[in-house]
C-alpha cells in the first residue's frame, strides 16, 4: 500500500514539475520577445526626440509630456508582464 502510494505522489509530482518548468519556458520565452521589442521602441522614440528642434523639445518639457510618456510606457510595460504571465498552453 505504501508503495502504490509513493508511485501516485511521485507521478503526481513529476506532473506538476513538468507543468512548472513549461510554464516558466513560455513566460521566460515571451519576456524575452516583448522586452526586445519594446527596448528597440524606446530606442527609436528617444532618437526621434533628438531630431526635434530645441524650442518645441522646451515646450514638451515644461508642458510635463516626458511624464505623461513615461506613464505611458510603464503602463505598457505592465500590461506586457502580466500576458506574459498568463500565457499557456492549451489543448484542443
Amino acid at each position: 500500500m505504501g508503495n502504490f502510494l509513493f508511485n501516485i505522489g511521485q507521478s503526481l509530482l513529476s506532473i506538476g514539475i513538468k507543468k512548472a518548468l513549461m510554464g516558466a519556458g513560455l513566460g521566460l520565452a515571451s519576456y524575452a520577445g516583448l522586452s526586445a521589442m519594446l527596448d528597440n521602441m524606446i530606442t527609436n522614440a528617444v532618437v526621434q526626440m533628438q531630431g526635434g528642434s530645441a524650442v518645441a523639445l522646451a515646450f514638451l518639457g515644461i508642458s510635463g509630456m516626458d511624464t505623461a510618456l513615461s506613464m505611458v510606457m510603464s503602463a505598457v510595460l505592465v500590461r506586457a508582464t502580466i500576458f506574459g504571465a498568463s500565457l499557456s498552453l492549451v489543448k484542443t
